[in-house]
């Protein structure tokens, strides 16, 4: 491995390099920050995208929203996509696999609770892996503990 690119010994233009011409670029290049798309969408109109067609019935889904968008994490890239293979909505998604559950209050029923168990063990045997947002837990917490998806 190289250390230096003037220590090329075998590139017979190593002395026509001059590492000080690219110092500029790359300094503006580290401090720069870099916005996904989503198709046509803004990162901006994306998020408003996602928000105005959340549960108008879930505040949490608002929340967990809100809370990527303004901490600069990774957006959803589908909310309330069907999942025809277990026949559930998951609240969020993430291409290619993830499914994210926002849990109110609601998820605490004992035959919800049953329900949520059985969809979710599915998802996972068909492939999905899936992700759960309590109402009763700090949010911010939650969301930390998935670098790998949210950033």
């Amino acid at each position: 491995m190289y250390e230096c690119l003037l220590s090329f010994s075998n590139q017979l233009d190593a002395h026509l390099l001059n590492r000080y011409c690219v110092k500029d670029m790359l300094l503006e290049l580290a401090a720069s920050r870099v916005e996904l798309q989503h198709g046509q969408r803004s990162r901006e109109e994306h998020y408003r995208w996602l928000r105005d067609h959340t549960d108008e019935r879930s505040d949490l889904e608002r929340r967990f929203l809100d809370a990527l968008y303004h901490s600069g994490r990774r957006l959803p890239d589908a909310v309330q996509r069907p999942i025809s293979a277990v026949n559930c909505i998951a609240d969020f998604f993430y291409e290619p696999n993830i499914c994210v559950f926002c849990d109110g209050s609601v998820h605490d029923q004992p035959d919800q609770i049953a329900r949520d168990k059985d969809v979710r063990r599915r998802l996972l045997t068909t492939g999905y892996r899936v992700i759960v947002i309590r109402y009763a837990q700090d949010l911010g917490e939650q969301i930390r503990q998935h670098p790998d998806i949210f950033g």
